[in-house]
C-alpha cells in the first residue's frame, strides 16, 4: 500500500501547505503552550520558503530565455533578425 503524506512534494504545493498551517498555528500557538517568538518564527519560516520558492521560477524562466535566445543566435536562419536581449 503507498504511504499517503501529510507533507505535500512539490513545492508550490508545500508553500500553500505551508501558509495554511502558519495560519492556524498562530490561532491555537497560544492553547499548546507555544508563545509570540514561536509565532513569529514559523510565519517566518512560510514566507521564506515562498520567496525562494518563487525566485527559483523566477531564475528558471530568465535561464530558459537565455537559452532559446543562444539557440537562436547560434542556429537560426541566415540574416534573420536576433531580436532584442532577454
Amino acid at each position: 500500500m503507498a504511504k499517503n503524506n501529510y507533507l505535500p512534494r512539490a513545492d508550490k504545493d508545500r508553500v500553500v501547505w505551508l501558509n495554511n498551517f502558519a495560519g492556524k498555528f498562530a490561532a491555537a500557538a497560544t492553547g499548546l503552550g507555544f508563545v509570540a517568538a514561536d509565532v513569529t518564527s514559523v510565519n517566518n519560516d512560510a514566507a521564506m520558503f515562498a520567496y525562494l520558492v518563487n525566485q527559483v521560477e523566477i531564475y528558471t524562466s530568465a535561464k530558459e530565455q537565455r537559452v532559446n535566445y543562444k539557440n537562436l543566435i547560434k542556429d537560426g536562419p541566415l540574416g534573420s533578425p536576433g531580436g532584442a536581449l532577454p
